[in-house]
């Protein structure tokens, strides 16, 4: 993967594209860490960890719903979340997953290959980026512009009827 530090404009268009997607008062966060910040609360025996010239953290806002009453057509949303322990959570966990899943798809509309992972310390992690707990981390994105070089091949997938019902 090539350098990204000069690539604003696609950066920029990225976060236009993700306006697009699903939003709850900003669940979801993106932090971007190059390697000036050092990756060592994250590092383990991934290969394309360290060869990525950025990686994303998706993390989830556990106080989103401060955002409701400015950023939500309904004032009184803020009720829905505040206070509510585990309803808001688990509210936070799930719109930032999927705000997550807009953000793999924006990096590859505009032309940047990019790979999620899970599977790491996600307790370093948060003591490391996020040590006030607000954020909790979901899962990493490697991104840049892959080589297509030594790539294992893409695993076999469940058909429609192993991994799909009809109700």
């Amino acid at each position: 993967m090539t350098d990204l530090a000069g690539d604003v404009v696609r950066l920029g268009l990225l976060l236009t594209l993700l306006a697009f997607g699903l939003w709850i008062g900003g669940a979801s966060v993106a932090a971007w860490v190059g390697w000036e910040k050092g990756r060592d609360p994250i590092a383990w025996f991934v290969v394309a960890f360290f060869l990525s010239p950025l990686v994303a953290l998706i993390a989830h806002d556990l106080r989103f719903w401060e955002n409701l009453p400015r950023m939500f057509h309904n004032p009184e949303a803020i009720n829905w979340f505040r206070d509510k322990g585990a309803h808001t959570e688990i509210t936070a966990f799930r719109n930032g997953t999927l705000q997550g899943a807009y953000y793999l798809l924006a990096l590859r509309a505009v032309g940047l290959d990019c790979g999620a992972m899970s599977g790491f310390d996600n307790a370093k992690v948060d003591a490391a980026f996020f040590p006030d707990g607000r954020w909790k981390s979901n899962f990493l994105v490697n991104i840049g512009y892959g080589s297509g070089k030594g790539m294992a091949p893409r695993n076999p997938r469940l058909s429609f009827e192993e991994s799909c019902r009809i109700l």
